[in-house]
């Protein structure tokens, strides 16, 4: 992940754009531990995922502080990423509501 997420709403912002691409970033709950975990594609149809804390402060924190305050939900069906990999279960930004 380039350094193009440099502020919480850069975070927000990149969540919010749910457009499928490259470097796409991914929150995952790990579901034997309940860790926050970010999934992102690694080419050739590849994906992986690691600890959120490996993203660095900005986005591990948003992750944290979104799934925290309900804006970050689980989406779909609990899947591993591959053989002998925890469950992960996607999780999905919820767009703020104006009024």
């Amino acid at each position: 992940m380039g350094n193009e997420l440099q502020s919480e709403n850069d975070v927000i912002m990149h969540l919010s754009n749910k457009t499928p691409r490259p470097g796409r970033i991914c929150p995952l709950l790990n579901q034997e531990d309940n860790t926050l975990h970010i999934g992102m594609s690694t080419g050739m149809g590849g994906f992986e995922a690691w600890p959120s804390e490996r993203f660095g402060h900005v986005i591990s924190n948003t992750i944290k502080n979104l799934y925290a305050a309900g804006r970050l939900i689980p989406k779909g069906d609990p899947q591993t990423i591959h053989p002998n990999s925890p469950l992960f279960i996607s999780l999905e930004y919820l767009v703020e509501k104006t009024e």
